[in-house]
């Protein structure tokens, strides 16, 4: 089962400009099944699956301070407002709800900074 350091080391994967298929973490082997960037509004996210332990750990990228995109969407959230890049962190969700659900894996999901909040916002308006 994914751990601390599980978690850690795989958010730090989606900082990579080019994110490998597999990654070592821990003894543990995981897969990107699905990654998303988006040119448009900076989003970067990954699904990982560990097919031994039948887990999906979705990681979102936190703010990048070189990315104008990313400052924006701080901006937005500190003014209350609906973060530009909300829609594709819900798409990415949206694919690992039904990834879990067809294949009976559990499903984290995890982020810091700006990639905290695109964890929790699409999840809680879109879980089952």
């Amino acid at each position: 089962m994914a751990n601390f350091q599980d978690y850690q080391d795989l958010s730090q994967t989606v900082y990579q400009q080019n994110i490998s298929n597999v990654f070592h973490v821990n003894n543990h082997t995981w897969e990107a099944v699905q990654v998303k960037n988006d040119p448009s509004n900076g989003y970067t996210g990954a699904v990982y699956i560990n097919r031994d332990t039948k887990e999906i750990v979705l990681v979102n990228r936190g703010t990048e301070v070189t990315d104008s995109h990313d400052l924006y969407s701080d901006v937005q959230m500190a003014l209350a407002l609906i973060s530009s890049q909300l829609e594709s962190s819900r798409s990415l969700v949206e694919f690992a709800q039904n990834y879990a659900q067809e294949n009976g894996y559990t499903l984290s999901i995890t982020g810091y900074s700006l990639g905290g909040s695109l964890s929790e916002l699409p999840y809680l308006q879109t879980r089952r």
